[in-house]
């Protein structure tokens, strides 16, 4: 198994580690071990740190992966993403941030790890309330006119 899992209590989120070589299916892996961490600790905030892969993904398989997070995480989880800062992935970084966005996944891409660490044990200060408050309204806005009229009606 090519990624270490592990519960950081102090800062209440969950640390998957991969290295070495790496499949999407070990990725997958990682990513539903993750989850069934996350149910368990009733948390919410999970940092993936492939900074240890040696290998690239193809730009079809970061899509499907990054797409298929919809599937697995709630609109209120938090996925924080190690990457190395080569220009590769520094080219993938915006990429993956817009499509977990378009599918509502509050995820962000990191080169540093004090940094994704702050961005996931910082969640109550009012930047980042505001910053979640922002990602709910665009992932909520479709649905409020429905709402409004459902509530008016009494249904």
């Amino acid at each position: 198994m090519p990624f270490n899992i592990k519960a950081i209590e102090n800062g209440k989120y969950v640390l998957v580690e991969h290295h070495g070589f790496v499949t999407v299916t070990e990725l997958e892996e990682g990513r539903s071990s993750a989850k069934k961490l996350l149910t368990e600790k009733n948390w919410s905030k999970v940092l993936f740190d492939v900074t240890g892969m040696t290998n690239n993904l193809s730009i079809i398989n970061i899509y499907h992966l990054t797409k298929s997070h919809q599937h697995v995480f709630d609109v209120l989880d938090r996925i924080g993403l190690l990457v190395s800062p080569i220009p590769e992935r520094k080219q993938n970084s915006r990429f993956i941030e817009n499509i977990a966005a378009n599918r509502g996944v509050n995820l962000k891409v990191f080169f540093d790890a004090e940094q994704a660490r702050s961005w996931l044990i910082d969640i109550g200060d009012s930047k980042s309330r505001n910053e979640l408050i922002k990602f709910l309204a665009v992932v909520f806005e479709p649905f409020l006119p429905a709402l409004v009229v459902s509530r008016t009606q009494g249904t």
